[in-house]
C-alpha cells in the first residue's frame, strides 16, 4: 500500500456556499491555522473578522483577498467580507476591540467564533518564570473567557451559532516543556463543555442564540510556521515527528487545510447535533474516549 501523501492538499476552490450571510470572527488569522480557517470560510460564503497581535501584521490578512478574488471572479455570487483587525490576546482590551469592530463592520451580527489563535511557547518544570504563566493563562485562557463573555452581553451571537476552540495533542501527551500550555489548553476544552451546556437552549437567560454548538478540536503536529519556520532546531523538529507520526492512523505531518476543513465542517448546519465534544484532527494519533 502506498505511503500517504506528504504534498499540500488542493488548491483553494469555490465551494458550496452553505455559510452565506453569516458572519464569523477568527483569532490569528493572519497566519496557519487561522489563516487556512478564514480563506475556508470564506470559500463558503461567510464574512469574516479576522484578529492578528499586531498592526504590523494586519497586512497578512489583507493579502487573503488575493486568494478571495480569483476564487470568486467567475462566480455569480458576491464575494464575502474580509476585516483584519490587531487584537492582542495579551491586551485587555481585545474582547471589546473585538466586539466595536463586529458592530463596526458587521452591525453587530455573529454566527461563528473560532477560538484559534494562542500563547506557545516552551519553558521547563523548575524554571517556571511568573510571566511565562500568567502570559499563558492570560492567552489562552482568561482573553477567550472574556472575549466570549462580551459578545454574550451584547447579545452579537445568533440563534444556532457555533464557537470553536482549538486545542492540542498536547492536552493528552505530556511533555514537560509545556506545562502551561497543555494545562491552558485543557481549561478551553472545559470551557467549551461549559458554553455547550449554556447555549444550547435551556437557559431562558441566553434565548437569543439558542441552538448555538460549542465544540474543540484538537490538532495534532501540523506544518506551520510556528513549527517549521520559526527558528526550532531541525533535531527537535525531528524529535517531534518521531513521537507524533508513527502513532497516527494517518502517518504524516498535518496541513493547516486538514485542520481547517475539520472546523469547517463544525459550523456547518449538519454539526447541529454535536457539542459539548472534543474532535480530533490529528490524522488519529490520540485516541479521545
Amino acid at each position: 500500500m502506498a505511503a500517504p501523501t506528504t504534498a499540500p492538499p488542493a488548491p483553494l476552490r469555490l465551494r458550496e456556499l452553505d455559510l452565506a450571510d453569516k458572519v464569523a470572527v477568527v483569532t490569528g488569522g493572519s497566519r496557519g491555522i487561522g489563516r487556512a480557517i478564514v480563506l475556508n470560510l470564506q470559500s463558503r460564503g461567510c464574512c469574516v473578522l479576522a484578529t492578528c497581535s499586531s498592526t504590523e501584521s494586519v497586512h497578512l490578512i489583507d493579502t487573503l483577498t488575493h486568494s478571495i478574488d480569483d476564487i470568486y471572479k467567475n462566480s455569480t455570487h458576491a464575494k464575502p467580507k474580509l476585516v483584519g483587525i490587531a487584537a492582542n490576546l495579551l491586551d485587555d482590551q481585545t474582547p471589546a476591540i473585538i466586539a466595536n469592530a463586529l458592530q463596526r463592520h458587521f452591525i453587530g451580527h455573529l454566527d461563528i467564533f473560532i477560538n484559534n489563535a494562542c500563547f506557545a511557547s516552551a519553558m521547563g518544570i523548575g524554571k517556571l518564570t511568573d510571566d511565562h504563566i500568567s502570559d499563558n493563562l492570560k492567552a489562552n485562557v482568561v482573553i477567550p473567557i472574556k472575549i466570549v463573555e462580551e459578545l454574550v452581553k451584547r447579545q452579537l451571537f445568533r440563534p444556532n451559532s457555533r464557537i470553536v476552540s482549538l486545542s492540542s495533542v498536547r492536552a493528552r501527551k505530556g511533555w514537560s516543556q509545556q506545562i502551561m500550555y497543555m494545562a491552558t489548553k485543557s481549561a478551553l476544552e472545559a470551557c467549551c463543555r461549559s458554553w455547550a451546556d449554556a447555549f444550547g437552549g435551556k437557559n431562558q437567560e441566553f434565548a437569543f442564540m439558542a441552538g448555538t454548538t460549542a465544540n474543540t478540536v484538537m490538532v495534532g503536529l501540523t506544518r506551520t510556521d510556528a513549527v517549521y519556520n520559526n527558528g526550532i532546531p531541525e533535531n527537535v523538529i525531528k524529535t517531534f515527528e518521531e513521537e507524533f507520526v508513527p502513532p497516527q492512523g494517518i502517518p504524516r505531518v498535518g496541513w493547516p487545510e486538514d485542520v481547517a476543513d475539520v472546523v469547517g465542517l463544525l459550523c456547518r448546519e449538519e454539526s447541529r447535533w454535536i457539542t459539548g465534544s472534543v474532535v480530533g484532527a490529528d490524522g488519529g494519533g490520540v485516541s479521545i474516549l
